[in-house]
């Protein structure tokens, strides 16, 4: 073989070993006089499948984000309550088991679910809505503004109460709810029932009203009440109408 025949050989064999940076003249007329015998057919079909798995990838990657995306949407979604349609009751006990009760007003409320369960939320209610259910006339409008005062609600200076769920589990067909309840700028820890009943949901749960410096006739602030004392639990029975459901947007 000459050297002229040679150069040629390592010029074509440096154009091939630089293919997969440069584009391969496949007619070049000494590609056939080179003694490695380089299969450019299969070459050519390897470049293109590259090609074409290059531009697949580039139409399912996007594809694959959308779908989980859409997933995480469809487990997670944010309910926002109707308070219109939705009602919170309480009641409360004397040492000698009387009682009394009412409602109050919810001024807003929303749920967070997540994977099946009730994953975190907030509602907040009217203090000044405070309203007794059980009497009529002046002992009805004496009883609403001494649970008003600072007896008892100090509703002036804390117009809002609020509970904010912080996590839930599975407790038959429904929920154990965790959440911490704000009245009169104090906090303490409640655990809620939760049941869905036809459209609406179903609540119920009891709170410790001297946790919320509630003072009045408790056994907790003062002794020897006797037949005046009233009990610290207070029992409270929501229903929930949530009329809008949307998606939660992710951060």
């Amino acid at each position: 073989m000459g050297i002229e025949q040679k150069n040629i050989i390592q010029q074509k064999k440096g154009e091939i070993k630089s293919s997969t940076v440069k584009t391969i003249n496949l007619n070049h007329p000494e590609l056939e006089k080179l003694e490695e015998g380089v299969n450019f057919q299969n070459l050519q079909i390897s470049n293109n499948s590259l090609i074409k798995k290059t531009n697949i990838m580039k139409i399912i990657n996007p594809l694959i984000f959308l779908f989980t995306l859409s997933a995480l949407l469809v487990s997670a979604q944010e309910v926002e309550l109707n308070v219109e349609n939705s009602s919170l009751k309480w009641s409360g006990k004397k040492i000698t088991n009387s009682s009394h009760n009412g409602s109050i007003k919810f001024k807003s409320g929303k749920l967070n679910f997540s994977d099946g369960f009730i994953d975190s939320g907030k509602f907040i209610v009217d203090m000044m809505s405070i309203n007794v259910e059980d009497l009529e006339g002046n002992s009805k409008a004496r009883l609403e503004k001494h649970l008003r005062s600072d007896d008892f609600f100090s509703v002036v200076d804390f117009n809002e109460s609020s509970l904010e769920i912080t996590s839930s589990e599975k407790d038959g067909d429904g929920f154990k709810v965790y959440g911490i309840l704000n009245i009169k700028g104090l906090t303490s820890a409640v655990e809620l029932k939760m049941k869905k009943v036809g459209d609406d949901w179903s609540s119920s749960f009891t709170f410790d009203r001297s946790k919320h410096n509630v003072r009045y006739g408790s056994g907790s602030f003062f002794e020897n009440l006797g037949d005046r004392l009233i009990l610290d639990e207070i029992s409270m029975e929501a229903t929930l109408n949530f009329d809008s459901w949307k998606e939660v947007e992710f951060k």
